[in-house]
């Protein structure tokens, strides 16, 4: 903001809220014989937990009359939907339609695409997402991040 010009305003901020829960997953391909996949996913191949860290950033005008860019209990609905899904269990039993037989693999990339996909579809109004961080442990993570000003 230039101070010297009372008409120039700051850019609209984002808001960003983070959920933890724990779930496993396991890589593997129904279509490859044991040989392949263990040259390809090795140890991978057994399920094994994270404490999964999911964090959303959400874009949008500010409400005038709130000074939210978003209502937070529609945003925290929509992540305890996704925790409530995935906590302590497997991701490919949890989310059968994405990560099931046949489909894609439950890898960190993946499970931000579909939190992203999930969340975009429960927003409402002119909040757009950002930002979708994903992290299965302190120093590994995948991010889906809008290209220009968010996208729903």
């Amino acid at each position: 903001m230039n101070p010297a010009d009372p008409t120039s305003a700051p850019p609209s901020p984002t808001l960003t809220r983070r959920i933890r829960f724990r779930a496993s997953h396991a890589y593997g391909r129904d279509e490859w014989d044991s040989a392949r996949n263990r040259a390809t996913f090795g140890d991978q191949l057994r399920p094994h937990e994270h404490d999964w860290v999911v964090e959303a950033t959400v874009a949008g005008a500010l409400d005038p009359d709130t000074g939210w860019v978003v209502d937070l209990a529609e945003l925290d609905g929509a992540l305890e939907e996704i925790r409530g899904r995935l906590a302590g269990r497997d991701v490919r039993e949890a989310v059968p339609e994405r990560f099931g037989p046949g489909a894609r693999q439950p890898s960190t990339e993946e499970l931000a695409r579909w939190v992203w996909s999930t969340l975009a579809d429960r927003l409402q109004g002119e909040v757009s997402l950002a930002r979708v961080r994903v992290a299965e442990s302190d120093d590994l993570w995948a991010e889906c991040v809008a290209q220009t000003g968010g996208t729903r």
